[in-house]
């Protein structure tokens, strides 16, 4: 991903080239506690599935039923729920923090396409070009969130960078 900070855009963006589509777009860092409040919204939207619960038996008579986290469907209804609020997170993100030139009438075909297939797409065009008519790959993704989430997230070198200034043991 490059960045170049003097784009001659507003001064609160910045240009962000997406490393493996090559997609200019500029980015505004958005704030951690607007970030905090699209994850309560979110949470709110989304519900969390339960664990199934399991009869168990102690051994001394008494038997219980116990929430199962290992059960091969929870997990992958785990794994559902935190892709949906991954995606609505990146989503909202996309909304709050990027601007870009899109082709809109890429835009129309693909929207005609999904529409000719029963699916659903989001209202925004701007979040349809990014997220789903450019295909971008998880670097790009992952990219992306960091350009527009900025110091919220640890990157890799900020944590390395953080534990080099550990002191070793002796």
């Amino acid at each position: 991903m490059t960045i170049d900070k003097s784009n001659g855009h507003r001064p609160e963006f910045q240009d962000v080239t997406l490393p493996d589509c090559g997609l200019a777009l500029r980015v505004k860092r958005v704030s951690p506690f607007l970030a905090k409040d699209i994850r309560k919204k979110i949470k709110q939207e989304v519900t969390r599935p339960n664990p199934p619960e399991q009869l168990v038996d102690y051994g001394d008579g008494n038997k219980k039923f116990e929430p199962n986290v290992t059960h091969p469907d929870y997990k992958a209804a785990l794994n559902d729920y935190f892709a949906e609020v991954g995606d609505l997170m990146l989503s909202e993100l996309i909304a709050f923090g990027v601007e870009c030139d899109y082709d809109a009438k890429a835009v129309a075909a693909f929207r005609a396409k999904a529409k000719g297939r029963g699916l659903e797409l989001p209202a925004d065009d701007l979040l349809v070009y990014v997220t789903r008519v450019v295909g971008l790959s998880q670097a790009d993704v992952r990219a992306l969130q960091d350009a527009i989430l900025g110091r919220i997230q640890p990157t890799e070198s900020a944590v390395k960078e953080a534990a080099e200034s550990f002191p070793s043991p002796v």
